[in-house]
């Protein structure tokens, strides 16, 4: 690289003094060749940088370019999308939570799109792009899927302290766009997609140097669109409406919030929930599809799937010990400028939403169980045998001393459900269980019962009583035997799962396994859709047969009856 020398006036920051001017003499560099920018992954809730010029030439499109920011944050909102703010003038600032600037970069931590206010900013003072992309650059924590910058593109000041000048001396002229690129550069190395929205009399050249090539309207997808010169909300807004419909159509998200005792909503991540389609759904994110979906650290945790665009899942959250179900509410956004509108949900912790081909949101909150500081937990776990899903319930009663029934609830079988009891003696009784199954064992705190029904046992003041209940299916049930193999032999079998579903269109029976093993799977006797709902890998199936007549592949039909094996196999074409 060749240098050159020149003057240049700088403001250095001296403390207690404002600015001191003085002039220095630095060695410029030839032009910095931008990088390629990565293509965003099209994923549904992503990380977002945001990056706002509020320089003096900004001027009046401030306002432009705070509300397109939101507009792109509201977007997004309901995904488990995060966001972070930096901002620059003269020098650069950072807005933990949106709020009001700082110059301590470590602050600037990731915060959920969910209610994200962009900070209110004043333009002023020059243009250090290179300030604003460093602070995001150091900021703690993985880089952002997405960095938005938001800029007329024209740097004509940078840290002359590099490669971390912040906070100064700055320099008024000199090397601003090479050291904007620079930034940009580390950014896009860290697998950052760089989106630069022009605003006002934009320079498009310095867009390019720190995106790439490629602009909105030239017939890009826009994930991979560098950037995009717009001079109005109204152009910024259907841009950005675009990009998170491509990222969250169709998609249901699920946000588990915990309510406090003064009714503070907080995010609760690692609760687990079961997303099962009323028809078969070729997913695309999870890969494999949910199974089951776990909640993460904003609380939130997202499906995606490519076909068909509406679907109906059943969702089941899987219930924690200690906690108890208090409401869901669901909204649909379709991305059309309407905004996100409500559906109408049953209010229990397993329930319908219908998905039109939109992004589904929905919000489901509990509470902790009220204790007194002498009361007790009853814990009942239903261990789930080989073939059961946890869609078979069982009806839980727990009856006082004197016969009164005092608290209930509705457990999967191969899940469990918690009771906040004041001390004494109760009785856990079996209200209803699945057709076909019968108690196999009951055990409390490692105690054989004998099968007793009801299970009595005994609270103390500030203990936990843990019981199991162990059901097995009768000789009532018939089974549904899935063989499946590979037409050649080979390596890396994917996973396939197979769906039951009755005569009324329900979901009665999902269960996974690996392409050469058999399932067998204990049914109430009847009339059954076997579909195969999911796979891994690009293993595709081939043929079918149930009980050695040929069955369509996309699903076959079994009539089961009573102490009978019902056979089905399954022959898959193995990828090249």
């Amino acid at each position: 690289m060749r240098w050159r020398a020149r003057e240049v006036c700088v403001g250095v920051v001296v403390a207690g003094a404002g600015l001191a001017a003085g002039c220095a003499t630095v060695a410029t560099p030839a032009a910095v060749a931008p990088a390629a920018n990565p293509d965003l992954v099209a994923r549904c809730g992503i990380d977002i940088n945001l990056v706002i010029d509020r320089s003096g030439s900004i001027g009046d499109d401030m306002d432009l370019v705070t509300a397109g920011a939101q507009s792109f944050v509201n977007a997004v909102s309901g995904t488990g999308s995060r966001v972070r703010t930096s901002s620059f003038s003269s020098t650069a600032l950072v807005h933990p939570a949106g709020g009001a600037g700082t110059d301590v970069i470590d602050s600037l931590l990731w915060s959920s799109a969910d209610g994200y206010k962009v900070p209110t900013l004043t333009a002023g003072g020059g243009t250090n792009m290179d300030a604003g992309l460093e602070v995001i650059r150091r900021a703690p924590g993985a880089q952002a899927d997405l960095t938005l910058v938001f800029t007329d593109g024209k740097p004509n000041e940078h840290y002359l302290l590099t490669p971390n000048g912040h906070l100064g001396p700055w320099v008024n002229l000199g090397q601003a766009r090479n050291q904007a690129v620079s930034e940009a550069n580390a950014i896009k190395a860290s697998g950052s997609h760089i989106l630069a929205i022009g605003v006002g009399d934009a320079d498009v050249a310095t867009l390019a140097d720190i995106s790439g090539s490629d602009a909105l309207g030239s017939g890009v997808p826009i994930e991979k669109v560098d950037y995009a010169r717009v001079g109005s909300f109204g152009e910024l807004e259907r841009t950005f409406r675009e990009l998170a419909s491509r990222l969250c159509t169709p998609s249901l998200t699920i946000t588990k919030m915990i309510q406090d005792g003064d009714g503070t909503l907080t995010p609760a991540p690692g609760w687990s929930f079961s997303i099962n389609p009323r028809s078969p759904v070729t997913w695309v994110q999870p890969i494999g599809g949910p199974n089951p979906l776990v909640t993460g650290a904003s609380g939130s945790a997202t499906v995606v799937w490519s076909a068909p665009l509406a679907q109906s899942f059943v969702v089941r959250e899987l219930s924690q010990v200690g906690y108890h179900f208090a409401s869901v509410s669901c909204t649909e956004d379709l991305f059309d400028g309407s905004g996100p509108h409500p559906l109408t949900i049953d209010q229990a912790s397993a329930f319908q939403v219908d998905v039109t081909g939109g992004a589904v949101r929905c919000v489901v909150v509990n509470a902790p169980d009220l204790r007194q500081g002498d009361d007790g937990d009853l814990v009942v776990r239903l261990p789930a045998p080989d073939g059961v899903d946890e869609f078979l319930d069982v009806n839980l009663v727990v009856t006082d001393a004197g016969g009164i029934d005092i608290d209930r609830a509705t457990v999967p079988i191969g899940g469990r459900a918690s009771f906040t009891l004041r001390p004494g003696d109760y009785t856990l009784r079996v209200d209803s269980r699945p057709v076909g199954w019968s108690l196999r064992a009951d055990r409390c705190d490692g105690k054989d019962l004998g099968r007793a029904e009801p299970v009595p046992f005994s609270i103390g003041a500030g203990t936990t009583v843990a019981c199991d209940l162990e059901f097995v299916p009768d000789a009532s049930l018939g089974n549904v035997i899935i063989d499946t193999s590979y037409d050649r032999p080979g390596k890396d079998d994917d996973s396939v799962r197979w769906t039951l579903i009755d005569s009324k269109g329900a979901i009665r029976y999902e269960r996974s396994g690996i392409i050469g093993s058999q399932l067998i799977i204990p049914v109430p006797p009847g009339g059954y859709s076997l579909l195969q709902t999911d796979i891994t890998g690009r293993s595709e199936l081939r043929s079918m047969t149930c009980d050695r007549v040929e069955v369509p592949v996309t699903g076959g039909f079994i009539d089961v009856i009573a102490g009978q094996d019902n056979s089905c196999e399954a022959l898959y074409r193995r990828p090249e």
